[in-house]
């Protein structure tokens, strides 16, 4: 169990076994579980009580298409271990970006100089979480979980990506990384991460925006996701235009400078 410090989500709770996975927001309520056999991922709010669920393929596509362009310029980047120390009690590895991001949008159009990455040596992962996680936060593929991540900006200005500053070590039932009962199913998980708060300001927002959309009850739930196991190269559709998904993602990119 991991408590850590993202760059845009704040405080979060991790869970994390060979077989499960579980984060948790506390501000938002916002929980994503997922685990074995069938890898579908259910994301639930413990403040507006509902959930969603969808494929682990899709939730993944999502991710990577998120991550920004910094995480795509240290994904590219070339790296390598650079020694060993401790993270909140934890045992981990040191990785560096070595030589700068490669390929298109690197050398002085980079977003990102330098990266450096905190990996655990004793957590583990599946391959598939370990390949999300990579691309999320453009750290070097391992099996192993992400501790730290820092990078330096174009500017030069030092970031914190990720920040693991408590860790300790229990069971994980697996009805931990189960659906919760009694709650009622939203239309989009953009229904579900945002707590009614955080929800208003973003109408808000849209609506100085000049972005309009429909009231929540006019819009019928969507289905629950088949189980489906990670797959390879599939590829997700995007959303539909008009939708909340899509008016959800325009105000973020625009928010972000994208």
């Amino acid at each position: 169990m991991l408590t850590q410090r993202s760059e845009y989500m704040g405080d979060q709770y991790v869970y994390v076994s060979k077989s499960g996975f579980k984060w948790v927001n506390p501000k938002a309520g916002a929980n994503l579980v997922t685990a074995s056999p069938d890898w579908v991922v259910t994301m639930f709010n413990d403040k507006t009580r509902q959930y969603f669920q969808t494929t682990f393929d899709q939730w993944r596509n999502q991710m990577i298409s998120t991550g920004g362009q910094r995480a795509r310029d240290m994904q590219a980047a070339r790296w390598k271990a650079a020694g060993s120390g401790n993270i909140s009690g934890l045992k981990a590895t040191k990785y560096v970006m070595s030589g700068g991001p490669i390929g298109a949008g690197g050398g002085k159009l980079s977003t990102v100089k330098a990266a450096t990455c905190w990996v655990s040596d004793e957590i583990e992962v599946p391959a598939a979480i370990a390949d999300v996680l990579s691309r999320a936060y453009g750290m070097p593929r391992t099996r192993y979980f992400p501790l730290r991540v820092t990078y330096v900006t174009g500017s030069g200005q030092v970031k914190s990506a990720l920040d693991t500053y408590r860790s300790s070590t229990c069971p994980i039932p697996a009805a931990y990384f189960a659906k919760p009962n009694g709650y009622a199913l939203a239309s989009s998980q953009a229904e579900v991460l945002m707590d009614d708060e955080t929800r208003q300001i973003f109408e808000d927002m849209a609506g100085e925006a000049g972005i309009k959309r429909k009231p929540v009850a006019t819009r019928p739930a969507a289905a629950p996701a088949a189980a489906q196991k990670p797959t390879a190269g599939s590829s997700t559709p995007p959303p539909k235009p008009g939708s909340t998904a899509d008016q959800l993602s325009k105000l973020l990119d625009a928010l972000k400078g994208k």
